[in-house]
């Protein structure tokens, strides 16, 4: 009778300690972390001596649902729920939100509603490394030539549709597997066809219930895309700086703030013309 008794309780104290550990992610089944994603966008790009202006203004809504949680491992399910838009550039104006039933059937319909469709689970380790990813990707959706600059300023936005790979960190992964020190400090890098980065990141406080961290990241990037018919290249190099806030208690990202300059230039039919961008990202969870 005692063994019934000491094994389950002993089982819970051993998930509640292994939780509990420095740098690891503490999350209960059936929770559901709530984010919003807010992005300013605004491109300068040089043509035929005068300056083109291209702003952009959106949000993205979407959450992870915690389907499995044990000792070892847990399983998040993700679904993108909405995504609103204001876009100015050259002389035209367009808003947008998924919610609108005259947005959603309009030019900008069809690719969203392939954006918000896309529906994955990821099983990540205690401390937020994805093991798996179902699907692992996606196929690329077929976009009208009209929306292509606006989709590229919306990358911030769209890019909470595709899962991270096996190895990479999960969008929960902040904090490194030890215990946080004030003026930690630690690195990351990233790379893939079009883009790479390396990230430097400090622990600027620790408080009662939260931890303040600060990053740097240097990136280049290369985005091609058809218009009209024809290839664009746009190449830019950024700083991103910013800071993070993180429940201490559960290791999750409650905000996020980063503030981006980009330089370099557009590359379509020969020519070559400056281009220079800023982005502004919030980034708030809530559960």
């Amino acid at each position: 009778m005692y063994k019934k008794i000491l094994v389950p309780c002993l089982s819970a104290f051993l998930f509640t300690f292994t939780h509990a550990q420095p740098g690891l992610l503490k999350m209960e089944q059936g929770q559901v972390f709530n984010i919003e994603v807010d992005v300013k966008n605004s491109i300068t790009q040089q043509a035929m001596g005068q300056a083109i202006d291209f702003t952009v203004d959106g949000k993205a809504f979407h959450n992870y649902q915690v389907t499995n949680a044990s000792a070892d491992f847990y399983t998040l399910h993700h679904e993108a729920q909405r995504l609103t838009f204001q876009f100015n550039g050259m002389g035209a104006k367009r808003a947008f939100d998924s919610d609108n039933k005259k947005d959603i059937s309009g030019q900008f319909g069809e690719p969203v509603r392939q954006l918000l469709a896309r529906k994955y689970d990821l099983i990540v380790d205690p401390a937020g490394t994805v093991m798996k990813a179902n699907p692992e990707t996606f196929p690329a959706g077929q976009t009208d030539d009209r929306l292509v600059i606006v989709l590229n300023m919306l990358r911030d936005l769209t890019s909470v549709t595709e899962p991270a790979k096996k190895g990479e960190a999960s969008f929960f992964k902040i904090l490194p597997a030890k215990e946080p020190v004030a003026g930690d400090t630690w690195k990351t890098e990233s790379s893939n066809a079009n883009e790479s980065s390396v990230t430097n990141y400090k622990i600027a406080s620790i408080e009662d219930s939260v931890i303040t961290v600060s990053f740097e990241t240097n990136g280049k990037s290369v985005v091609k895309a058809q218009v009209m018919g024809m290839e664009s290249v746009t190449s830019l190099n950024s700083i991103t700086t910013g800071s993070i806030l993180v429940n201490r208690q559960t290791g999750i990202l409650r905000e996020k703030k980063s503030e981006t300059v980009s330089t370099g230039t557009a590359e379509m039919m020969g020519n070559t013309t400056p281009v220079n961008a800023k982005t502004s990202i919030k980034i708030t969870v809530s559960n």
